[in-house]
């Protein structure tokens, strides 16, 4: 794995100007096979000062997104800039993409982003998912399936992961852990749920994708209830 991380220094003035402008390459760079991560932002402490923090799964596919440096606008705003680059060789390595996966599907879930949740998702995918279609084969019906949840919900929907277990072995991993849902369905009904899932991950390209989705809830044969609560 290769991490990015440094500074730019910018007239304060024109910090949340260069934060703005660099939207563009920020999109571009999680779109990219092989970036795990990608940020720029604003310093707490120095009205004058812009972070940089990047991760790539490795060299090439660093190199593949890097042009020559800062261009147009952003470039003529820049003062002086610190980055250093670090490569990190780990058996961790597989555990941060995977994570990183996660916290990319928090994110989509969060903001009903079906886009988001597309890249997350191989096209071979296979499910079995607590609500309808039980189980499904491919990328599409999963996000069908998402897109009918998404637009039950009148607020953001909370998607809070628990007990994360993460085990790899080269470009195959799996994800076991708890996640609680919540939020305001359109109904005005609030919701709170807890599901446990399993997720099988492969890296391809350079990046993790899920292959393999199973989630579910235990059943109360008495009650014909879910019975898994914290």
């Amino acid at each position: 794995m290769i991490i990015v991380t440094g500074h730019l220094v910018v007239d304060p003035a024109d910090r949340d100007r260069v934060v703005e402008l660099s939207r563009e390459a920020v999109v571009a760079a999680r779109a990219t096979t092989g970036c795990i991560d990608f940020a720029v932002s604003t310093d707490s402490a120095e009205p004058d000062r812009v972070n940089i923090s990047e991760r790539w799964t490795d060299r090439e596919a660093l190199d593949r997104f890097r042009g020559s440096g800062p261009e147009g606008e952003v470039g003529g705003l820049i003062r002086s800039f610190a980055v250093d680059e670090y490569e990190v060789t780990s058996d961790d390595s597989g555990a941060d993409g995977i994570r990183a996966l996660l916290d990319a599907r928090v994110a989509a879930v969060g903001a009903k982003d079906l886009d988001g949740l597309s890249s997350l998702l191989a096209q071979d995918l296979e499910s079995f998912n607590v609500l309808p279609p039980h189980r499904a084969q491919g990328r599409e019906p999963v996000l069908e399936a998402a897109r009918g949840w998404f637009d039950g919900y009148a607020s953001d929907i909370g998607y809070d992961v628990h007990d994360l277990r993460i085990a790899t072995s080269g470009a195959v991993g799996f994800a076991a852990f708890l996640y609680r849902v919540s939020g305001t369905l359109t109904s005005g009904d609030e919701v709170v749920m807890w599901v446990r899932a399993t997720l099988g991950c492969e890296r391809r390209d350079g990046r993790w994708v899920v292959t393999h989705d199973h989630e579910s809830v235990p059943w109360d044969a008495e009650t014909g209830q879910g019975v898994l609560t914290l």
